[in-house]
């Protein structure tokens, strides 16, 4: 994971840091009771880790920079037009976007955009770019918070006692060891967006402390739906971004990782096999259907591609479907037991 950093050594390159480090570390202070810390990595590698032996979450800064120009890039396509004054949203697809993944399209693409955005001085746009931003990095870092509370380094039987969430590896595992591994990253995700839905919650019980605040808050969060509604797109928008289209469904048991359409499909399942914030599962499905909608859109505007239809449609596949029992019956297994 690379050295590990002290705030203002990224600053200079990321100022944005130094505008989350303080949220970040509260997180994981509140959600451990003090007893896990929040660090930063150099590691240009889009990747975040969980250190078992000092309860360290690590996020690395190729992590933030690519999640700083996703966020950068939705609110500078003009997207939620009712938000501050932007341009006008266009989708004029080109076929050759649709050819590179949206992971190699902001790695290549400048950063100055986000140092620099056109709607810096818009509260509203900048309120926007600080709520998905937000958004979608706790979900990272409470993926990793999600390894160390359900006590995965201390209960694995083999390696070491680190959790990298290295997004688009393949990197390949006997079928029994990828069983499990794949199993915890489920968990964690499974984690991760209950805890995200849950402090958001409770953010929004809280009066805003600034005017663009209740504004992003009423037209986004204005009700459990619209809550669940948000956190699904964000969490979209980050597995769409990560992912490398790597791997295929032949090898897909044998790799440490899921595909991150598998991941996003298993939230997906939990969400309408449980509910949550209040809604019944049946309550829950219209939101997940008219969340799936949103953020195709989205991605397909922000990036100027034509739908990609078949990103989660493929895992309808007979062999993921069977894949996916085997990781329901391992998931209790890497539970923690109280």
């Amino acid at each position: 994971m690379g050295m590990l950093l002290n705030p203002a050594d990224v600053s200079s390159t990321n100022p944005w840091f130094m505008v989350f480090i303080p949220n970040l570390n509260a997180l994981v202070e509140d959600l451990s009771a003090g007893s896990m810390r929040f660090c930063i990595s150099a590691d240009s590698k889009v990747q975040a880790c969980a250190i078992h032996d000092d309860q360290a979450i690590v996020l690395s800064a190729g992590m933030f920079d690519l999640l700083c120009k996703l966020a950068s890039s939705i609110v500078s396509r003009g997207i939620y037009p009712a938000l501050g004054t932007t341009r006008k949203s266009d989708w004029s697809p080109d076929i050759n976007n649709n050819l590179r993944s949206v992971r190699d399209i902001l790695t290549a693409s400048s950063f100055n955009e986000v140092l620099n955005p056109s709607w810096f001085n818009d509260s509203e746009r900048l309120e926007l770019f600080f709520q998905l931003l937000w958004s979608m990095v706790r979900f990272v870092v409470l993926h990793e918070v999600g390894h160390l509370w359900h006590q995965h380094g201390q209960r694995r039987k083999e390696g070491h006692r680190f959790e990298i969430d290295n997004l688009g590896s393949k990197s390949l595992q006997e079928p029994k060891q990828a069983l499990e591994s794949q199993a915890r990253e489920l968990l964690a995700d499974q984690f991760a967006f209950r805890s995200l839905l849950r402090i958001q919650h409770e953010e929004i019980l809280h009066p805003p402390t600034r005017k663009s605040e209740n504004t992003v808050r009423s037209a986004l969060l204005s009700s459990p739906s619209e809550e669940i509604s948000f956190g699904l797109l964000t969490t979209y928008f980050y597995f769409y971004a990560v992912d490398q289209y790597n791997w295929d469904i032949e090898n897909t048991h044998l790799y440490s990782h899921p595909p991150a359409p598998f991941r996003l499909k298993a939230l997906l399942c939990d969400l309408f096999e449980f509910g949550t914030l209040g809604l019944s599962p049946s309550e829950c499905q219209s939101v997940i259907i008219r969340a799936n909608v949103i953020a195709d859109a989205v991605i397909s505007t922000t990036f100027q591609r034509f739908p990609d239809l078949n990103w989660m449609a493929l895992m309808n596949d007979k062999r993921l479907l069977k894949h996916f029992t085997h990781l329901c019956d391992e998931i209790p297994n890497w539970r923690r037991v109280l």
